[in-house]
């Protein structure tokens, strides 16, 4: 089968909104998937459809043309990637004296006590060079203007200061069922061909009607786990993912993703990762694992 007819093929499954149809609640009892120990299987059954009434994420669902079997879920929602302050970055990276020092040289400005404030910066030279001394007064600078900001907020415990922010789409879940398998004649693996012909337009749709520069995911992540790094090795290599140090930006983790790792691609660049990545497959893809 050749690489257009392997289009067509996953053009043909059905794709729509889980509470789209009444019907479709009772479907996902029949749902399997074993990855990440059922965790996606329960969600499906258990919370999705709740969710996706509230609003408070999309969950999609995918089904086989003919029999329509649900082949495969994924939920999307809107999100924000940002990049930090160059000085918080640094001020993390200090030891515990050197933030300590630099603290309260921070609350000797903040209530106005200059004699102590610069009798502490003198102390500070025989401790610092000239150079790591110019960085620390750099950073106090630095905190003492955001603390500022913050007090200044009507409420400072909702407010969280960033260099830069930017619109993003979150795949929250992306999992098929596991008992589906692609016809032997197609080579390619069915999430793959499914988030190129299938998610990838809905993204790009929303990107026509709101900004939306990123697209990110989180895949489990447990070094131990060899399961886990062949699931981010597929993300980056079949579905065009990289790391969020590559674009150097930050993406909030909740909790319930805590051993995942966060992956990101730029929404603009989707065409032509999807065209990209059929060509760079079409001679390797039996080496991929079927996901």
């Amino acid at each position: 089968m050749n690489l257009e007819q392997t289009k067509s093929y996953f053009d043909r499954f059905i794709c729509e909104a889980l509470t789209s149809s009444p019907e479709n609640q009772a479907e996902t009892q029949g749902f399997l998937c074993s990855i990440r120990g059922n965790r996606l299987e329960e969600y499906f059954k258990k919370r999705a459809w709740k969710d996706d009434l509230d609003g408070e994420t999309r969950v999609y669902i995918i089904r086989e043309p003919g029999t329509r079997q649900i082949v495969l879920f994924f939920s999307i929602r809107c999100s924000l990637a940002f990049t930090t302050y160059p000085m918080d970055d640094e001020y993390k990276n200090l030891s515990s004296a050197e933030s300590d020092y630099v603290n309260m040289l921070v609350m000797l400005l903040q209530e106005g006590a200059l004699e102590d404030y610069y009798k502490n910066v003198e102390g500070g030279k025989a401790f610092y060079s000239s150079d790591r001394l110019a960085l620390l007064l750099k950073i106090v600078e630095h905190r003492r203007t955001i603390k500022n900001e913050v007090n200044a907020a009507k409420d400072s415990r909702n407010v969280m200061n960033v260099f830069e922010s930017y619109s993003a789409i979150e795949i929250r879940h992306f999992c098929r069922d596991d008992r589906f398998k692609v016809p032997d004649e197609i080579r390619y693996p069915v999430g793959f061909g499914l988030f190129r012909q299938k998610i990838i337009p809905i993204i790009e749709e929303v990107s026509k009607k709101i900004g939306c520069e990123y697209l990110y995911l989180f895949a489990a992540d447990r070094s131990d786990n060899g399961e886990d790094q062949k699931l981010i090795s597929y993300y980056k290599e079949a579905l065009c993912f990289y790391d969020l140090e590559d674009e150097g930006v930050v993406i909030l983790k909740p909790d319930y993703d805590f051993h995942c790792k966060g992956l990101l691609q730029k929404i603009s660049q989707l065409s032509f990762s999807r065209d990209y990545a059929w060509e760079a497959f079409s001679d390797n893809v039996s080496e991929l694992n079927r996901r």
